[in-house]
């Protein structure tokens, strides 16, 4: 909820997709991993996003791991950068951070 009320503020909807089959799953995850890559993943959605859709999406549980994604209407990634984009210090070259945030998340997955 929190997420949601910061990213309205800019004009950015933010949506959770959580299909059916995930409805009355129960997991067990460690919250310090899942708040760190969630928040990062999310964070660095919302910095590249005008105004648009940031929506975290639910993929699937492949033997024990939970998959999801973040898509944004951001402004993309440069081709150049794909590759390397979970690499220490890489920066989009838009805003600057100390470039180990998805490092980190790589660590973490």
């Amino acid at each position: 909820a929190a997420a949601a009320a910061v990213l309205a503020t800019k004009g950015v909807v933010f949506d959770v997709d959580i299909p059916a089959r995930f409805h009355r799953a129960s997991l067990r995850l460690d919250t310090y991993v899942w708040t760190h890559v969630a928040n990062n993943l999310l964070s660095n959605a919302r910095k590249h996003v005008k105004k648009g859709t940031v929506r975290l999406t639910f993929l699937g549980d492949d033997v024990g791991m939970l998959r999801f994604a973040v898509v944004d209407t951001g402004c993309g990634i440069r081709p150049d950068i794909v590759s390397r984009l979970f690499d220490e210090e890489v920066s989009t070259g838009v805003e600057r951070g100390v470039g180990l945030g998805l490092v980190s998340c790589r660590t973490f997955a």
